[in-house]
């Protein structure tokens, strides 16, 4: 019998053991058990399970000593995200300031998300995108993401020129570009974080999700948010892909038509292209970069020099592209810090 790391769902530890050839996460507080050769596949079975268990059920987590901040953190954006996800949007907590989560808070507890007419999800969406504005449309949030996680971490960092790319027509307005951007670099950071190449069978969004669930915290930084927020983003994430992104495109429109069959081989008029989705697939990839960046070590958004000179100029020229001014040496000067980008072409 093996036992790794302990992940927590709602505030509830999850105990992941390795048994003869099974992985076994149980969550005795719920009685929920699952067992699988894989362990992915076990632990998102247990995030099944808790929505499941939701449904009929309230939970009241007990408080953990000497966790009870994080874990109350958890908790929240766990509730919140119960109609956040379903949404498309997801919370990053250090990019939230307590009044924003507080607002959030509000907008999610006042409505029921399984009773909404599509009129009515516009009006959230709205209210919620407004809120989430002040972050995403930020040119030093943005120049520190891409500074501090997306140009290092592993995986990301293959797409940080795409994803900068992407920033720049976001500041531009330009949705449509920003949308079309986005959604392939998602799906690339999951293929590679799965290893794929091509010599091998690409698998399956099954396969992504089950190894993406089974990333672990990188216990070797203290640098890194608390494992309590990864566990949370790992699960957000899965029920963005899963129950949206990835969902049937026949749903596109019960989801703002954002939805990755839809707009990769677009499955209708082209009406996925608005500010509210921009903003949640800029959300969705900062997510994955905090993942992969708390997965590996490579965390360095709250230690970052924002005097350096590549900082700097990335943040002026985000400033001067939201007022409609561009300058091709510094576009080419920012995009050839890039790993990946071809600097001949």
């Amino acid at each position: 019998m093996m036992k790794t790391y302990p992940r927590s769902v709602f505030g509830i530890p999850m105990i992941i053991q390795y048994v003869g050839n099974q992985y076994i996460v149980e969550v005795s507080d719920l009685g929920i058990i699952t067992k699988s050769e894989n362990k992915g596949r076990a632990i998102r079975d247990v995030f099944d399970r808790v929505r499941e268990y939701l449904i009929t059920r309230p939970i009241e987590p007990k408080v953990i000593k000497d966790h009870d901040f994080h874990q109350n953190v958890q908790i929240r954006m766990f509730k919140a995200n119960q109609v956040l996800t379903r949404l498309g949007f997801t919370i990053i907590t250090d990019e939230v300031t307590e009044n924003d989560m507080s607002l959030i808070e509000d907008i999610c507890n006042s409505i029921d998300i399984n009773k909404l007419s599509n009129p009515e999800k516009q009006d959230i969406e709205d209210k919620l995108a407004n809120i989430f504005s002040v972050y995403v449309m930020s040119p030093a949030n943005r120049a520190l993401n891409m500074n501090s996680l997306i140009m290092k971490a592993e995986h990301i960092n293959k797409f940080s020129h795409l994803i900068e790319q992407a920033n720049m027509s976001l500041f531009r307005g330009e949705f449509i570009s920003t949308i079309m951007i986005l959604i392939p670099v998602i799906e690339g950071v999951l293929l590679s974080l799965y290893g794929f190449d091509s010599s091998s069978n690409k698998p399956n969004d099954n396969q992504l999700l089950n190894k993406w669930a089974e990333l672990e915290y990188d216990r070797s930084s203290k640098q890194l948010p608390h494992p309590f927020m990864l566990d949370e983003y790992i699960r957000a994430f899965i029920d963005i892909w899963q129950h949206t992104v990835f969902n049937k495109h026949q749903t596109a429109k019960d989801n703002s038509f954002f939805n990755r069959h839809y707009i990769s081989h677009l499955m209708g008029e082209g009406n996925f292209y608005t500010r509210n989705n921009a903003y949640k697939m800029v959300l969705l990839v900062d997510l994955l970069a905090y993942v992969m960046a708390i997965c590996h070590g490579q965390h360095h958004r709250f230690s970052y020099n924002t005097k350096e000179k590549s900082y700097i100029q990335r943040c002026e020229y985000y400033k001067y592209l939201a007022l409609d001014m561009h300058n091709y040496a510094n576009y080419y000067s920012l995009m050839r810090e890039h790993l990946y980008y071809e600097k001949d072409v």
